[in-house]
């Protein structure tokens, strides 16, 4: 099956531990993957798999007509992927009530202790404090509203296919976008290179990877110092997410 060269080591790691347990318990004799040494081999760079998205490029997509008269989730959610630096697929499956504020932060939860919410791993879980730029405005206004007509769900986005992706409805909706302001299919950033640009735009700023790492959700080692230890405060975090600034001829 095709996927990305993280997804087939982990396959294949995955795979060698279930033989090694049914070997182990006798199920089978022997182990055929003992003297197989696959290799994995990643066709590009990391920095090359995603692009970030260019302050002209963010000021063609925010500033054109088809994005100022989009459908209002699909802004706030561009919106929260591009100055959280979150997953489209944790912004989609957000609550109302993972909407809140500590200490007289206003922040945000993800998490997975809603109906079907879901993160990629244990360090997804996190409580972020949200961008100045999304509170001016006006989220807080929209979450309010969302709460007033008795909604659960901050979007109207359902999980959807085998895997249950909450952001599929939402990428489509992105991509036919990008398409209607004039960028080309297959050669443009995606949804989920705005995160990718978040990430990119703290790291020029020399924010530290840790602290980047738990504001986006990070466990990969080159992007965590490994295991750092007891988490920031969300003071220090308001600072690192409030770090993250763009340059598009107007406001986003």
């Amino acid at each position: 099956a095709k996927g990305t060269h993280k997804t087939c080591k982990d396959y294949y790691a995955s795979i060698g531990q279930f033989i090694r347990w049914c070997v182990v318990m006798k199920y089978i004799n022997g182990n055929p993957l003992e003297n197989v040494k696959p290799k994995f081999k990643k066709p590009k760079s990391a920095d090359q798999e995603r692009r970030r998205w260019e302050d002209s490029e963010l000021h063609q997509l925010l500033s054109h007509p088809v994005f100022i008269q989009a459908p209002v989730k699909v802004m706030w959610v561009t919106s929260l992927v591009l100055y959280q630096g979150m997953r489209p697929g944790e912004v989609c499956q957000l609550r109302i009530n993972d909407i809140g504020g500590i200490d007289g932060i206003d922040t945000i939860s993800i998490t997975d202790g809603g109906d079907k919410q879901r993160v990629k791993n244990t360090q997804s879980v996190r409580v972020v404090p949200l961008h100045n730029h999304l509170i001016d405005s006006g989220f807080l206004c929209y979450v309010d509203l969302r709460r007033q007509q008795g909604h659960c769900q901050l979007f109207d986005y359902k999980p959807t296919g085998r895997n249950q992706d909450w952001s599929r409805s939402y990428c489509n909706q992105f991509a036919k976008l990008l398409t209607e302001a004039g960028f080309t299919a297959g050669d443009r950033p995606t949804a989920y290179s705005l995160r990718h640009t978040f990430i990119d735009v703290l790291k020029k700023a020399d924010v530290a990877e840790h602290l980047v790492a738990e504001v986006v959700g990070h466990t990969h080692e080159k992007m965590t110092f490994g295991r750092y230890g007891k988490k920031s405060s969300l003071a220090t975090l308001q600072g690192v997410v409030n770090t993250f600034q763009i340059q598009t001829g107007g406001e986003a």
